[in-house]
């Protein structure tokens, strides 16, 4: 049996399995620094924070594997210098502690080249993991998953950094980093799918799926998961005008089906209840 538990506290997830153990996080933007600084803002290298606090939840939590979900390093297509040592130190040292597996996003561009042999790097369409009659998706957020990932029970996304806004009495604008918890309409991601192939829907888009990859679209559990380095932004998804990702996009996962959770995992309620449109 599945058994899927938020760190407290931590944007990081345990993922527990019959005979193994996992861990998950997303976005850490190694050499965010150097965006800054082209504002001005000069501040220290945080590689080695965030290598730190991997280590710290490795050591107290056990896993035999950790799963990034992308966006690994921050310069989108280039590789910067300090981001090559950096990226290929940070993940050259956690692989001697735990199996390392990378599932890239829209800022790892040219990865591969700075990436241990030991450590391996999934397709950016994701990858799936089953777990007896159960399965889960792993995918960073910024393209559309491989049809495979249908038909996952749940669903690990990340790439939007998602915080929610509260406006005090006073005015004053608080964020704060969140979970998301929702389910998709599968009838209706079944139908964008088939429209993102530019496959002509004949039928019952399910079934249509079914027949043409044997494939049983499922009810999916999905998450999305803060980022991981703590200097970055994000978006308040109570102001999001426009959905980012293509998943979002769809209108599949409607706010209604979204369940806000601070990071030490307080409830906040349904997205649709917490929308605002105030600036």
């Amino acid at each position: 049996m599945v058994e899927i538990r938020i760190v407290p506290n931590v944007p990081a997830l345990q993922i527990q399995l019959k005979n193994e153990k996992m861990l998950c996080i997303a976005d850490l933007h190694i050499g965010f620094e150097k965006e800054l600084e082209k504002s001005g803002i000069k501040i220290p290298s945080q590689t080695s924070n965030i290598l730190k606090s991997v280590q710290k939840l490795i050591k107290e939590l056990s896993p035999s594997k950790l799963i990034i979900l992308g966006d690994i390093k921050h310069e989108i297509a280039a590789i910067r210098y300090r981001e090559t040592i950096d990226v290929y130190d940070f993940l050259a040292t956690i692989s001697k502690k735990v199996q390392v597996e990378i599932v890239p996003g829209n800022h790892d561009g040219q990865i591969e080249a700075i990436t241990p042999p030991n450590v391996k790097i999934h397709s950016p369409r994701g990858t799936i993991i089953k777990e007896g009659r159960e399965s889960i998706g792993f995918i960073h957020g910024h393209a559309w998953p491989d049809v495979k990932l249908l038909e996952a029970h749940y669903l690990i996304m990340a790439h939007i950094h998602p915080l929610i806004q509260l406006t005090t009495g006073t005015g004053f604008k608080i964020t704060y980093p969140i979970w998301i918890k929702a389910i998709w309409n599968p009838n209706c991601i079944a139908k964008a799918y088939l429209k993102y192939i530019k496959v002509k829907i004949t039928e019952n888009p399910i079934e249509q799926i079914k027949k043409l990859f044997k494939i049983d679209v499922q009810t999916t559990k999905i998450i999305v998961m803060p980022a991981y380095n703590k200097m970055l932004g994000g978006i308040p998804v109570n102001t999001m005008q426009k959905p980012l990702g293509p998943l979002l996009k769809t209108n599949c996962i409607p706010p209604s089906n979204m369940e806000i959770y601070l990071l030490d995992g307080t409830y906040l309620g349904k997205l649709i209840s917490l929308k605002t449109n105030k600036s």
